[in-house]
């Protein structure tokens, strides 16, 4: 529930709800994270402990606050409305699939009543 809210208001381009957001936070505060670099001198980042709730709380809070989180969308498809991260400006649905579905449905009505 709470990342289904987040990624709603997040595609919504609303503000999430202050209970959202410290649930949220107080979730992910539970997950702290270390930083470490590699033996090749990459940086390597690891969360620590706190459990899946505390991990998916923080992978939230990046996509709801962070730099991509003008690009989540919904899909409007016909049984889809799975969220997804926008590739182009003007990407409205998640894959080629759901695109040709939509239209499709769109379609259908037009193409019937010229049929009667």
């Amino acid at each position: 529930g709470l990342v289904r809210g987040a990624l709603e208001a997040t595609a919504g381009q609303r503000p999430l709800t202050d209970s959202l957001r410290t649930r949220l936070n107080e979730l992910a505060a539970s997950a702290p994270v270390v930083f470490r670099m590699t033996g090749d001198g990459f940086l390597e980042q690891r969360e620590q402990s706190g459990g899946a709730d505390a991990v998916l709380a923080r992978r939230t809070l990046v996509l709801a606050a962070g730099p991509d989180r003008l690009r989540v969308r919904r899909c409007p498809a016909p049984s889809c409305g799975m969220y997804f991260l926008a590739r182009r400006r003007d990407q409205a649905w998640c894959s080629l699939g759901c695109g040709n579905r939509a239209r499709s449905t769109r379609r259908q009505p037009r193409e019937t009543e010229t049929l009667n």
